[in-house]
């Protein structure tokens, strides 16, 4: 009885403790599971924690990049292998960086072709061997020393002359539509995707048939491939987006309809992609890519064409904001008011000069005078650097390249102020109803003034400097369609008429009191004496010239 039950109570201590063991079991298992799922759960979480840290960090980098001062881009559209005596790397060199470095650049814009066309090699894309009418291309030849390419090289000199590179991509340049030596040999087998066909004429999109065709996935893809090689081969700082290249990316705006939100939304993906590129590699670098822009200066008029460019400086998709190109619709006022709004920088890009129907009036325009003048006009509107386009044609030495970027030092410089430098009616062209987007008067030359004697001409020009108070003088010139004595005329600046000018063919001078001049805006008023015989006489140009001693 005794021997049964110690069995019976030894049994029930060993089936407590056997209990307790399995309870302990149980709760180290459930402990276990519980502790690898908070893992778990915890890892995307601390991941993705990380990675936003990582994203904001990139971010902050690349609003101060793109902030640092910048006072002149210039770009280079890469054809810098024409008119050498000799094909060599020196050569290359002295044609346009050279000079370069002896001025206040302080951002390089390279170009290094057309769209999918270019002097350096690059995956997916067509080496360039030949120019504009067939003209041999001798760059492309230029690595053949053991030196780097077109790219490489450009990038090597700026940085060691303290000048930042970005590639220049022309986002669907078509000089190909007017010369067909230059059309590439992916446009030649892919017809389907280009917006338009050889032979055809068409009511809009300045009649660019040959310009890609950004609905189609193909398109949007070579142009990341491009982007992303480039990125990962060659240590540029940025990329430029060149939209002005022409700005014609899909069908309906060539002929004259619409652009829907799917396209506009298709284009925005694109730029996404080229953003998670940058950034990809500005990671790997340890430093921000930046990409800036090149559009024209209307929200309305780039999100008609395709270009959602709000929406992408709200998602901050780019980092700086070049304005104006072929035509110009705001006062520079107006464009810095946009990009600043969504804390972008904004810079003026100042094109060469076009009135190709007028050489002589153009000639004028190609003066250092009027750059002068057309820079420190978008300096006191608050951009934040002045972008030269196509100026190497203009200026050899890259005279402006020293000067334009000092808003305070161009005040004593001497000026010729116009009431404009390019065409507005190329806009136009590009799109149906572009003139609603217009919201500044166009050149005298382009739409000159009727003179009579019962109503003057009136004529207004900004003036920014103190022209009296530097010491300066001031000399109006007109130039009528056609020539008649200054007699006939009575001129007023600001409500003060002018004594009798001097007549030099169709053109008239007359000296101008100093005082008179006003630092902001000033009204010339033109108009014919009473009695005057003549037929239709038209005011085709006004300009102010303002020296120092």
């Amino acid at each position: 009885m005794t021997q049964s039950k110690t069995k019976v109570n030894r049994r029930s201590w060993m089936d407590y403790v056997g209990h307790w063991l399995m309870l302990c079991v149980c709760a180290a298992l459930f402990w276990a599971v519980s502790l690898t799922a908070a893992i778990a759960e915890a890892e995307p979480a601390g991941k993705a924690t990380t990675e936003a840290a990582a994203t904001q960090k990139m971010k902050d980098a690349r609003h101060k990049a793109a902030w640092k001062p910048r006072a002149i881009l210039f770009n280079n559209d890469g054809n810098d292998a024409r008119r050498m005596d000799e094909p060599t790397r020196e050569n290359f060199l002295r044609t346009r960086a050279v000079p370069m470095a002896k001025t206040k650049t302080a951002t390089l814009c390279y170009c290094t072709g057309i769209w999918g066309v270019f002097t350096h090699p690059c995956a997916d894309a067509q080496l360039r061997t030949s120019r504009d009418r067939s003209a041999k291309e001798w760059a492309t030849n230029l690595a053949k020393d053991g030196g780097p390419d077109t790219l490489g090289t450009m990038v090597e000199f700026s940085h060691r002359h303290g000048i930042e590179v970005f590639w220049s991509l022309r986002m669907n340049d078509t000089h190909d539509a007017a010369d067909g030596s230059m059309l590439s040999q992916w446009k030649q087998a892919h017809r389907d995707l280009l917006v338009g066909k050889r032979g055809t004429r068409y009511p809009f999109g300045a009649n660019r048939w040959s310009a890609a065709d950004y609905a189609h996935k193909e398109v949007r893809d070579r142009v990341v491939t491009w982007c992303d090689d480039v990125l990962k081969r060659y240590d540029v700082d940025g990329l430029e987006l060149d939209f002005f290249r022409h700005a014609i990316f899909f069908k309906p705006q060539l002929h004259g309809k619409k652009v829907t939100q799917e396209q506009c939304d298709q284009m925005t993906s694109l730029i996404r992609r080229l953003r998670e590129s940058a950034d990809r590699q500005g990671a790997r670098r340890g430093r921000p890519v930046l990409i800036a822009i090149r559009v024209p200066d209307s929200a309305g008029f780039c999100k008609a064409i395709g270009l959602d460019v709000d929406r992408w400086m709200e998602e901050g998709l780019i980092d700086m904001l070049i304005v104006s190109g072929y035509f110009r619709l705001n006062e520079w006022k107006t464009s810095v008011e946009w990009g600043h709004r969504h804390g972008v920088p904004v810079f003026a890009s100042l094109d060469e000069p076009r009135l190709r129907r007028q050489p002589e009036l153009q000639k004028i325009r190609e003066s250092i005078g009027v750059y002068r003048a057309r820079a420190l006009d978008a300096w006191r509107a608050g951009v934040d650097g002045i972008y030269l386009f196509n100026y190497f044609g203009v200026s050899r030495d890259l005279q402006a390249c020293k000067e334009v970027g000092d808003p305070e030092a161009l005040m004593k410089m001497d000026k010729l102020y116009a009431t404009g430098s390019r065409e507005v009616r190329s806009a136009g062209s590009y799109l149906k109803g572009a003139k609603k987007y217009l919201h500044r008067r166009p050149m005298l030359p382009e739409l000159p003034e009727k003179l009579s004697a019962d109503r003057p001409a009136k004529v207004t020009l900004v003036v920014h400097d103190r022209v009296e108070e530097n010491g300066g003088k001031a000399t109006l010139r007109l130039y009528l369609s056609e020539s008649i004595s200054p007699e006939l005329l009575i001129v007023a600046v600001n409500g003060h008429v002018l004594s009798t000018g001097r007549q030099d063919g169709r053109w008239i001078e007359l000296p101008v009191e100093p005082s008179w001049i006003k630092t902001g805006t000033n009204e010339f008023d033109v108009s014919l004496k009473k009695g005057a015989k003549t037929k239709r006489l038209q005011l085709c140009d006004l300009l102010l010239g303002i020296r120092y001693k």
